[in-house]
């Protein structure tokens, strides 16, 4: 099950056999792929175009477009419902905001200042360990707050080396 939020609505949805399930109710909707990658759905009597204009898995928000009208959605899956039941919120669960070492080694180089702005995939620092040059990037988009580490510096695995 998933529940959707459009708006302040929710509603909870289930794919089942084939058809759709809302809020405990069965729906078979029609959908068919357009030539222009938007979805033509017919549910009861009623026809939609639906463009899918953008997905943010991390945040689970999609932006469409349906008939021409914009609708931001956001999804929460069985994990996501399972986690806040027990009092967690699975949106916290991809964000990375410190880098630990994973392994002991010497910081060879920085490439970051705190301040920064760095993107997924940026290089942060150099990690030496066994002889071999270990390149830190980032796992997340964020600015750097706190640099734990200077070049030279000798670590142990799991110690902080730097904060977003």
């Amino acid at each position: 099950m998933k529940k959707i939020t459009i708006h302040k609505s929710t509603i909870e949805l289930e794919s089942v056999d084939g058809a759709f399930v809302i809020n405990g109710q069965r729906h078979e909707p029609n959908l068919v792929k357009n030539p222009d990658g938007s979805l033509h759905m017919l549910l009861g009597q009623h026809s939609f175009t639906i463009d899918i204009v953008s997905s943010d898995p991390k945040t689970k928000q999609v932006s469409l477009l349906i008939d021409g009208r914009p609708l931001e959605v956001n999804m929460k899956d069985e994990l996501d419902l399972a986690l806040e039941k027990i009092g967690f919120d699975a949106s916290h669960l991809n964000k990375e905001n410190e880098i630990k070492a994973p392994m002991p080694g010497t910081i060879l180089g920085l490439m970051v200042k705190e301040g920064d702005e760095v993107k997924e995939g940026d290089t942060l620092l150099i990690l030496e360990a066994m002889k071999m040059e270990n390149v830190i990037k980032s796992p997340t988009d964020g600015t750097v707050q706190s640099l734990l580490v200077q070049k030279g510096d000798a670590v142990e695995k799991g110690k902080i080396l730097l904060i977003f």
